[in-house]
């Protein structure tokens, strides 16, 4: 799975915005078969053992469906981020940094990653399978929005995960179908950010 010479990470949550060390090309573009949601909770970066916020993770639709997932979106078909190639002289580094920031229930995983500008080649994304102790399965937009508006971790407000999120798929693939699964939860959890205060 690990190719230091041929390294490439896809970048699907805080990867896009905060992304790793020693990147030579960064490439948009997008998986398939593929949905985007915040079905994995987080006590390191954005929440608590108390109060555990949401992350992203990445569902194949057959998983998606067998949990009880509804395609709602049009977005729900493909998932749009970013690759990233680390250059071969950090590969073996940048491997141990990206293990540890993503230690709580994520797991590295080949993906097929199709670049926007065309071609497609592996890459390796983290992702939060069902069977981690992080992952906690179908919540509604509504559900995880009144968490994340609530949430703080080491990393920050949950709410700015989000944030930044949405605004660095929308600026990455502003001429595609824009993620209206997180345009919804970021409108949701704007609502309740204000009515709590």
């Amino acid at each position: 799975m690990f190719d230091p010479q041929n390294y490439w990470l896809f970048g699907y949550g805080s990867l896009i915005f905060k992304e790793p060390p020693h990147v030579v090309e960064r490439v948009p573009g997008y998986v398939e078969n593929s949905v985007r949601r915040f079905w994995q909770s987080s006590i390191d970066h954005r929440g608590t053992e108390e109060q555990p916020g949401r992350v992203v993770t990445l569902l194949t639709h057959e998983t998606f469906t067998k949990l009880g997932g509804e395609f709602e979106f049009e977005s729900d078909y493909t998932v749009y981020g970013v690759a990233f190639k680390i250059d071969p002289k950090y590969a073996e580094e940048v491997r141990e940094q990206i293990d540890y920031r993503e230690k709580h229930g994520y797991q590295p995983v080949v993906l097929p990653f199709h670049a926007k500008s065309g071609g497609n080649w592996s890459c390796i994304a983290y992702v939060g399978s069902e069977d981690n102790d992080a992952f906690v399965g179908p919540e509604t937009p509504e559900a995880v929005a009144k968490i994340i508006s609530t949430t703080v971790g080491p990393s920050g407000p949950n709410i700015d995960y989000l944030v930044n999120l949405e605004k660095a798929i929308r600026e990455l693939h502003p001429e595609n179908q824009p993620d209206e699964y997180l345009e919804r939860l970021l409108q949701l959890t704007k609502m309740f950010k204000a009515d709590s205060v």
